[in-house]
């Protein structure tokens, strides 16, 4: 695998840290629990030991999409095929009573 441009990644974040989700669904760089934490996955700095986290469909051809619900710091990244539409939702939920945490959700809009 080779580095992403930077452009093909989306930011999350909860006002204390932040993710960066790639359009192939992984997450290549996050700090946790504090912009200053160490680093959790950091393949954008290392791709051999950096770490990541990666969901993505095994379609054979596909086209990738992201964009945030409007108005929030929500991100969708879609994996577009004739087989089937996948889709990953990222966020970290902001507020003084929530737990830090990073939330990923994957739904198959349509296919298996």
């Amino acid at each position: 695998m080779s580095y992403q441009p930077i452009e093909n990644y989306g930011i999350i974040g909860n006002l204390n840290t932040v993710a960066l989700v790639g359009l192939n669904g992984s997450i290549d760089f996050m700090c946790f629990p504090q912009f200053d934490s160490p680093s959790v996955f950091a393949r954008l700095l290392d791709q051999r030991k950096g770490g990541y986290f990666s969901i993505n469909p095994e379609f054979k051809e596909m086209r990738t999409k992201q964009l945030y619900l409007p108005d929030t710091n929500v991100l969708l990244t879609r994996f577009l095929s004739s087989e089937g539409v996948g889709e990953i939702t990222d966020y970290m939920p902001v507020g003084q009573q929530v737990v830090r945490r990073l939330i990923r959700r994957l739904t198959m809009v349509r296919g298996r």
